[in-house]
This record gives C-alpha cells, structure tokens and sequence, in this order.
C-alpha cells in the first residue's frame, strides 16, 4: 500500500488535465485496477533443473588379497644329523641338525626353569667332543667327553626314589653302518643340592673302544648255533643264525666280544622307574638281550634279563 499512496500524491501536484490522463491510463471500465493492489507481483522463478549428477563409473572391486602363507616349517630333507659333527655351540639352536628339537625347552631337573645342552668342540685331535648342561638356576653338569660323531639324548626321572630328577645321558650312533654296535650311557645321581649331581657307578664292563658294555664269551658253533655267556651274571642262551652267516662273520670262542649297551630308554615300573636296555650279543644277528637297570638300596643292578631271538631288523 505504500506504493500506492505515493503514486495519488503525485497526482495532487500535476495540472488537472495532465492528471485525468494519467488517471484513466491503465483502469478497467469498472474502474479497478488491473494489478489490483500495487504491489510488484514477484516474478515466479522457473525452478531450476537440476544438474543432473554424472552416475559415476562403476569400477571393478579388487579382490582382496590372499593372505600371505606361513613360512613352512623346514623340510626334513634340508636337514642332516651329520651337520653337528663339528657344531660348537647350543644344540638347540643348530637349526640345521635333524634332532635339534629335541633340545629345545626343557627343564631336566623339575624346576620349572629352561635348561639347555652346549656342545664344546673340538676338544683335541682325536675327535672328542663335550658336552654341559646349562640349568636355568645356573649351575652347570658336565658331562664326560664323548666321540664327536655320537649324537646326544638326555632322559631323565626320579630313578633312586628321593623325590629328585636323576639324569641319563646316552649317545648313539644312528649314521653308523651298524647302529647297535656303539652307544654310550651315563647317569648322574641328584644329591638334593641344586646343581649337584654324583655320576653314578653302572654294573657294565669298561672295554677297550666302548666306556660302557656287556662283555660277552661265545661257545664253539655248532652247524648255525652259537651259545653265548654274559660275563657279568653267567647268563646263556643260543643263537640261531642264518645260512651263511658264520661264513662272512667267524665266531672266535677265545675272544671276549664287547657288546653295546643300545637304546636305553627310561620307563615306569610299579611306583618307580627303570632304564631299559638292549643288548646286540652276535654282530649283525639282529637279536637282542633285553635288561632293566635298576637302582636298588645304594647301587645298581642288571635285573629282567632275556633273550629274545626275534630278529628285530628296522628295514
């Protein structure tokens, strides 16, 4: 309305003529006036198109990527025994040595703490080797030198009954062409004293190439059979060889025959413990005496022996 006043007082100033003029130009016959009120009518704004937003390219997914494989255990065939022939060092971490696994995480005297095997060599000329157990409380067991080409095994067990690990070290020689004829064992007494050990005086015969042994006497042969004798305890029996065999391996009654102690292996009996044992008495026979050695008061002995001619050959 503000509009419209201002536009009749205009009128008011213009000569009467001029005014009747004006005042009829726009009107309708009824004399109202076509805008009707005198305000602007806004101009309707055409609404805008929208841009029309480009569908963007769909691009392929990537497949995710596989997730990357484990690094696989080393292959057994990468692996040699003979690679600790000349190895100085922790045992356990002579990654290339066959049974090196077998000295990883382990607490030989019960204490709850990790201890580890060291291998010292070489000793001297004459291919010796040394080994010690490191105890994780760090007192130390040395063990007696050894042939460099033996490979170690250490058990152990509460073998005496006083409540304490005793340990058994033995060696083996696998790579041999004859396995059963050298091996070697030693067990350590534990005194109750940490890291104290007595080594323990074992009923076996010391021979000239093995530290511990049965001595054995053999009989004259009689067509294939061979009677043989434990010198320790007079225990006898017979062998039955096959055809041929006392041909590529003569029998000598007058020699004394030092036979391997082979495989000792700790196992439980009634509420104790023994170390078996087994006993090639015939080179390359394949039999084998079978024995506990057993603690009893305050010493050794051989118990359980037998004969059990079954051939026991692993191939």
């Amino acid at each position: 309305m503000k509009k419209r006043n201002i536009f009749v007082a205009g009128l008011a100033l213009l000569p009467l003529p001029l005014c009747l003029m004006l005042g009829g130009c726009g009107s309708t016959s009824d004399g109202t006036d076509p805008r009707g009120s005198y305000e602007e009518e806004e101009e309707e704004e055409e609404p805008e198109e929208a841009e029309e937003t480009p569908t963007p390219t769909e691009e392929p997914e990537e497949p995710e990527p596989e997730p990357e494989p484990e690094p696989a255990d080393p292959d057994e065939s990468d692996l040699s025994p003979m690679v600790l022939w000349e190895y100085d060092g922790y045992v356990d971490e002579c990654s290339e040595y066959l049974w090196h696994d077998e000295f990883a995480d382990r607490d030989y005297d019960g204490d709850g703490l990790t201890d580890r095997l060291y291998r010292t060599y070489p000793l001297s000329e004459d291919d010796r080797c040394l080994y010690t157990i490191e105890f994780g409380n760090g007192s130390t067991l040395e063990l007696p030198e050894t042939w460099s080409t033996g490979f170690p095994h250490i058990q152990c067990a509460d073998l005496t009954g006083d409540g304490d690990n005793d340990i058994v070290f033995t060696t083996s020689y696998d790579t041999s062409t004859h396995p059963p004829a050298a091996s070697g064992i030693w067990i350590f007494e534990s005194t109750g004293i940490e890291g104290v050990y007595n080594y323990a005086g074992l009923p076996f015969d010391t021979g000239d190439y093995l530290d511990q042994c049965l001595s054995i006497q053999y009989d004259e042969p009689v067509g294939n059979t061979v009677g043989f004798t434990v010198l320790l305890n007079g225990f006898s029996a017979e062998i039955e060889t096959i055809d041929e065999y006392l041909e590529y391996n003569p029998v000598d009654p007058s020699n004394i025959a030092e036979c391997a102690i082979y495989e000792p292996t700790i196992q439980k009996q009634g509420k104790g413990y023994v170390v078996h044992c087994r006993t090639e008495p015939l080179f390359r026979a394949w039999t084998f005496l079978e024995y506990d050695l057993q603690y009893k008061g305050d010493k050794w002995e051989i118990t359980n022996m037998s004969y059990n001619d079954e051939a026991d050959v692993p191939w």
